[in-house]
């Protein structure tokens, strides 16, 4: 009866030859750069059924990426916050005379006037909210009229105003030389 071989271990030689040659190890080179192997002395080891020591490689991670601002958003945004802000200072009319409440009157065409005089519940006679009299009310328009073609006044009256202190408003524009006259009302509710 023979003897079957003794089966090969795991190292790669039988128990009772000889161990094979301690496999070369391919080092990588001391400077920077990509990793070398001996092909020759790896073709001799695996022949001789030794173990290989192949070393680990290391890769290069790539830098991040700079972050960047994106500029079309921002365009977009900046430009509807112009339209708006357009939009919204368009909307707004400006009132240069003080809180009065209006007579009712049916609607027509608003007259575009920049010089406002009021007169209170109590009066008083303002010059785009400021408290004058009479006389100075004639001076301080003269002036405008000078300098301003077509002045255009708006009278708004109180309703609770005698009627005698509007007329000596609208006296005190006349003498000033202006021409286009308004009173300001609020439009009456529609009946049904």
């Amino acid at each position: 009866m023979t003897r079957s071989p003794e089966p090969a271990t795991p190292t790669g030689f039988r128990p009772g030859s000889e161990p094979p040659e301690p496999a070369v190890p391919a080092t990588p080179p001391a400077a920077k750069g990509p990793v070398v192997f001996h092909i020759g002395s790896l073709i001799q080891t695996l022949a001789k059924g030794g173990p290989v020591m192949i070393p680990l490689v290391k890769f290069r991670r790539r830098p991040p990426r700079k972050a960047r601002i994106e500029i079309i958003p921002m365009i977009d945004t900046v430009f509807f916050l112009l339209v708006f802000f357009m939009m919204a200072s368009l909307a707004m009319t400006v009132h240069g005379g003080i809180p009065v409440n209006l007579p009712k009157a049916a609607p027509a065409e608003a007259a575009r006037a920049p010089v406002s005089v009021s007169i209170s519940r109590e009066g008083l006679i303002y010059l785009e909210r400021e408290a004058v009299d009479a006389a100075q009310l004639a001076a301080r328009l003269q002036a405008r009229a000078r300098t301003e073609a077509e002045l255009a006044v708006v009278i708004e009256a109180d309703t609770e105003v005698r009627h005698g202190r509007v007329v000596d408003v609208m006296d005190a524009a006349r003498l000033a030389g202006v021409v286009k006259l308004a009173i300001a009302v609020a439009p009456r509710e529609a009946k049904r």
